[in-house]
């Protein structure tokens, strides 16, 4: 028998806790799913408000530091305004948001087919050009919906990590009890 390592000794002896986590962690996910919406619209004030926060915080650290640092302030003012921006105007920010995912997403799978192309000696290579089309299947989706996709593709994301997120919490769970 392997030994067992201090945290996993402590996922064993709380597994029904970490189980039920996970499903809890499934729960909200599934009920994010269904009102994606107002996840996203809540995620981005919720942005807004840290934006602000840590803007103004900040912004008042540069002007007390002698001297001032201009550049620390206005890193300051600039988060302050981003995260106005995101209060007010919520579902623009997430629309726009939104918009720079699809690009990032469909960057990545243009470079992991990329690899894929130049992994074609090897017999794995399918993985990543599996992954890499539904990347950019996915950011086409995304881009070929815009503006409207702003409405519900991060809440959406946000709701399928927490559903990930709480299958793995139950994975894990199940092994600790097992051993």
């Amino acid at each position: 028998m392997l030994p067992v390592s201090p945290l996993f000794a402590q996922l064993q002896l709380h597994w029904r806790w970490l189980l039920a986590l996970g499903a809890v962690f499934v729960l909200l996910g599934v009920i994010g799913l269904g009102m994606a919406s107002f996840l996203t619209l809540t995620s981005m004030i919720y942005f807004g408000a840290l934006l602000l926060l840590g803007g103004a915080l900040q912004t008042v650290q540069g002007l007390r530091s002698r001297p001032a640092s201009a550049l620390v302030v206005g890193v300051g003012v600039l988060y302050g305004l981003l995260g106005l921006y995101l209060l007010v105007s919520p579902m623009a920010a997430a629309s726009a948001l939104t918009l720079l995912i699809a690009i990032g997403i469909g960057f990545v799978a243009l470079l992991r087919l990329w690899l894929a192309f130049h992994l074609k000696v090897f017999s794995q290579y399918i993985w990543p050009f599996i992954s890499g089309l539904c990347g950019l299947v996915l950011a086409v989706l995304i881009i070929a919906g815009w503006p409207e996709s702003g409405l519900w593709v991060i809440g959406t994301f946000i709701a399928i990590e927490l559903i990930l997120n709480g299958w793995a919490l139950i994975a894990l769970a199940l092994v600790a009890r097992r051993q």
